[in-house]
């Protein structure tokens, strides 16, 4: 990979830096790393070069995603054996831009909420999608596809264009027969992702979580007088109870009951109950995970799910010892794919469980990564620094072997081992250790050639103004 690449000494400097930063604040100043052996001009020349346009990114998202799916699988058993599930899993995230008015198509974004704070707080930016391998080393979830959401496309569509290209353009890295989970919250639960993929990747099963309160219907059962068009059969609410709902109407100041029913007055399919230890105070749980078989949700942007049936999965947490739920509501899941039902339903709550980690490794690049902090004018750069934090996200895999037992000060030797998720320390801890490592290594290759001076910018000379966007607006449907 690395003869394929421009810049190859300042960007594995870039790599390292970034990937054992713990208190730098921007990217410039990812050069006063002791590790970084240039200068910080070389910063601009890495992300100015890495690609220059939409073909020669296309092809370094391919060169970056299949290199580190190769390494990884010659490490890691759950993701080099085709005969084990792959368990991918993806989510958005807010990336602010909202003073950088050079950036194009900028748009309204959804920040996070702060402390106390209720209402939607809105930004101006641009949305990161991150298509990550989960349950493979415990909380461990690295990244294989970063990108932004485009002005023309919603994340669900971003999604969907992450996962066929993890499935088809990998030249036989992924065997043809191999069974890919991908698992996603309840913005990805409805018609409009789901039916895709089910009908273009036959591998494909996705666990998607389903907002409360969802219609779902049973399949129409049918009979040789029945009517040949219909799909649909009785409909049910995913809520606990049945009870009337009120609902304003559109356009008027009116109000209208609606009855709705209970899923849970339809006798599920498959009942378990399973206890297990939950929390850091280890309190027993009893935990009830109810599957309801070939269900049906209705169709959304044009994109039709009356043939393709679902699975639901209700999953509810009972505190053992005082009787009371452990969480306010129940968590409703679907399983849609044709393979459906080669996931059982203890694993697909499992499986699901493990998206929580894609939420730590967006923590991790906010924090180490800097995966918000990148200022820049160019829009490229964005896109090319979103593939360098694939690659230190990689490194940060590797060094976790390498820092176990090293302390980041002297001191800290006789301190109590900090705890291990199997067997391997996290990430944060990896990266907190890694330039302590990295001092221990010859990094002579690395080091710049010998510099024979530059003019320099001359004196009058005046750079030319750049051009200006205002924030744009999403296309209308």
């Amino acid at each position: 990979m690395a003869t394929a690449l421009p810049r190859r000494r300042a960007l594995a400097n870039l790599i390292l830096s970034l990937s054992s930063n713990t208190h730098y604040d921007s990217i410039a100043e990812l050069s006063l790393n002791p590790v970084y052996q240039h200068q910080y001009a070389s910063l601009y020349d890495v992300f100015d070069e890495l690609s220059k346009d939409e073909e020669s990114f296309s092809c370094l998202q391919k060169l970056v995603s299949q290199f580190v799916f190769k390494e990884l699988g010659q490490i890691v058993k759950g993701i080099g054996d085709s005969s084990l599930p792959l368990v991918v899993s993806t989510d958005v995230t807010p990336c602010e831009y909202t003073h950088a008015q050079s950036l194009p198509d900028r748009q309204a974004i959804v920040l996070p909420n702060g402390a106390g704070q209720s209402r939607t707080n809105l930004g101006v930016g641009y949305n990161l999608s991150s298509l990550n391998l989960s349950s493979f080393s415990g909380s461990w979830s690295l990244p294989l596809d970063l990108r932004r959401v485009r002005l023309d496309q919603t994340a669900s569509q971003c999604a969907q264009e992450q996962l066929t290209g993890l499935l088809s353009d990998h030249e036989g890295i992924i065997d043809n027969t191999r069974l890919v989970i991908h698992c996603a919250d309840s913005a990805y639960g409805n018609s409009a992702f789901l039916a895709q993929p089910y009908k273009d990747h036959p591998n494909l099963v996705n666990i998607v979580r389903l907002k409360h309160g969802s219609k779902v219907f049973k399949q129409y059962e049918r009979t040789a007088s029945s009517n040949p068009l219909q799909y649909f059969g009785e409909q049910s609410y995913l809520i606990m109870d049945s009870d009337t709902k009120s609902y304003k109407q559109k356009n008027s100041k009116q109000f209208y009951d609606v009855e709705r029913k209970a899923i849970s007055e339809t006798q599920a399919d498959e009942s378990i109950v399973v206890e297990e230890i939950m929390g850091r105070q280890s309190r027993p749980v009893m935990v009830t995970i109810e599957r309801w078989n070939n269900y049906l949700l209705r169709s959304k942007s044009g994109q039709s799910m009356k043939e393709h049936p679902i699975d639901l999965l209700r999953i509810r947490c009972i505190d053992k010892s005082t009787g009371k739920p452990v969480f306010k509501r129940e968590l409703y899941l679907a399983i849609s794919g044709e393979r459906k039902t080669e996931v059982s339903s203890i694993m697909g709550r499992q499986y699901y469980r493990s998206r929580q980690d894609i939420e730590a490794f967006f923590r991790t690049a906010k924090q180490h990564f800097l995966l918000t902090r990148f200022a820049t004018s160019v829009q490229q750069h964005l896109d090319n620094f979103l593939q360098v934090v694939i690659l230190a996200s990689y490194v940060a895999f590797l060094n976790a072997d390498q820092v176990d037992n090293q302390p980041i000060h002297p001191w800290e030797r006789y301190q109590p081992k900090k705890k291990k998720i199997n067997g391997r320390v996290t990430m944060t801890q990896s990266i907190r250790k890694a330039q302590a490592y990295y001092c221990t290594l010859d990094l002579s290759d690395l080091s710049p050639p010998k510099s024979k001076g530059g003019i320099g910018r001359q004196k009058g000379h005046q750079l030319t103004p750049k051009t200006t966007y205002k924030v744009a607006r999403k296309p209308k449907k």
